[in-house]
């Protein structure tokens, strides 16, 4: 079965993160994506560039909006994403707990699914 783990991090909980914190970080986020990738967990692991660099797609009715940045404002936003295989939830969540980059964002887990599969 396939799980989402979805990080939403508030850059500002990075401000006082020295460039030698930052490089830690990233390097144990990559050991840690190879051990999934070894163990046949690791699906997709991908970070997000910042919503400065975004742009929203909106289309309602014959209506198509673009709008520069994420649309909802919130401090939070999606950070990255990783896809894993677990047996269960469980296994899903125990992996977002031993994520270096939880310790500074959110980790939603979320079951994923082929979507077709079900047409």
């Amino acid at each position: 079965m396939e799980f989402v783990l979805l990080f939403y991090i508030d850059e500002r909980d990075f401000d006082g993160v020295t460039p030698e914190e930052n490089a830690k970080l990233q390097a144990a986020c990559a050991r840690e994506d190879e051990e999934l990738q070894q163990q046949g967990k690791l699906v997709a692991a991908r970070a997000l560039r910042p919503t400065s660099e975004a742009v929203t797609v909106r289309i309602r009715g014959s209506k198509i909006s673009r709008t520069d940045g994420p649309f909802a404002e919130t401090k939070e936003h999606l950070g990255g994403l990783v896809i894993v295989r677990a047996d269960s939830m469980e296994e899903a969540i125990r992996m977002a707990e031993s994520s270096p980059l939880a310790r500074y964002a959110k980790v939603e887990v979320r079951p994923a699914f082929d979507i077709r599969s079900v047409v």
